[in-house]
């Protein structure tokens, strides 16, 4: 079955959210086997092909090709020089703890996924601080995006700011209201 150039788009995309959860502040610290193959590599990479083996992983593709090419477009993960592995851009920091302090609950995006996407959250984002991450909520059944996300910055400190009552951060120039900004540590939400 040949697919087009909107279904290799959605596939690219949901693998690379997938493999860059499982490789997040939020999800590697609870994951032991995924530690323990980071840990067996002294620069830290792991296997493409043991990721390829995550259950999560193969129920959206089993497609080598067209998951390198997704991870390619990656800002959270990097390859080695053959593109046979992959590690984070980005070491665990040693403050795991504080991921919740360092992540903002975000609201009111537009639903449309063709102008919603991580990339353009970090960038919007970025203005205020260095972002290690950005998670799309989804409806569990349908995949279906939200409007909301979460945005995590490299200091708690941005966080801070953001939430002040003064700040009004807005997605793009016909954004009347603004974002709707709260501490993840607020949010009943998970990722």
């Amino acid at each position: 079955m040949s697919l087009n150039q909107a279904e290799i788009a959605i596939i690219s995309r949901r693998v690379r959210e997938a493999i860059e959860l499982l490789f997040s502040d939020c999800s590697l610290p609870r994951d032991t086997f995924l530690k323990e193959r980071i840990a067996e590599n002294k620069d830290g990479y792991v296997d493409l092909e043991t990721i390829t083996q995550f259950n999560r992983i193969q129920q959206i593709t089993t497609d080598m090709n067209l998951i390198i090419k997704a991870l390619s477009k990656s800002f959270m993960l990097q390859f080695d020089s053959q593109n046979t592995k992959i590690r984070r851009r980005v070491a665990l920091p040693p403050s795991i703890q504080t991921t919740h302090t360092r992540t903002l609950f975000v609201k009111r995006f537009p639903l449309n996924e063709s102008i919603v996407t991580p990339e353009k959250i970090k960038q919007c984002f970025d203005a205020y601080g260095k972002v290690v991450y950005v998670g799309l909520n989804r409806e569990q059944h349908s995949e279906k995006f939200t409007g909301s996300a979460f945005v995590e910055f490299d200091s708690e400190v941005v966080v801070e700011k953001l939430t002040l009552k003064s700040v009004v951060v807005k997605y793009s120039k016909d954004d009347e209201e603004g974002l709707l900004l709260r501490k993840g540590s607020e949010s009943q939400q998970r990722r």
